[in-house]
């Protein structure tokens, strides 16, 4: 398993193998590590963006007004939550790459 820098648990400072297993998921193939953040992220977003498309199916029923004005104000909500997520990842990420 590949070491993603992440800080000390208990044991003296010293990592155990089952605490970096529980960190980060290593595809030894390719390297490539998705941390549990990542995978958060991502389930969280599926499931939000889920819901804002039934808010706007749903809108768009009542009609067209309420549908453009639920799609907008959607949009308007999400373009900060998606930098604010892609900010958090690109923190942790650089936070684990010097560690």
């Amino acid at each position: 398993m590949k070491d993603i820098g992440s800080p000390p648990v208990e044991n003296g400072g010293a990592q155990t193998k089952a605490s970096k297993e529980a960190l980060a998921v290593t595809d030894e193939k390719k390297g490539n590590i998705i941390t549990p953040l990542a995978v958060m992220i991502l389930v969280g977003d599926g499931v939000h963006n889920f819901i804002d498309g039934l808010a706007i199916g749903a809108a768009f029923s009542a009609s067209l007004q309420d549908g453009l004005g639920t799609s907008v104000a959607i949009f308007v909500h999400e373009l900060p939550h998606e930098i604010g997520n892609k900010m958090k990842y690109d923190f942790v990420s650089e936070y684990n790459h010097h560690m």
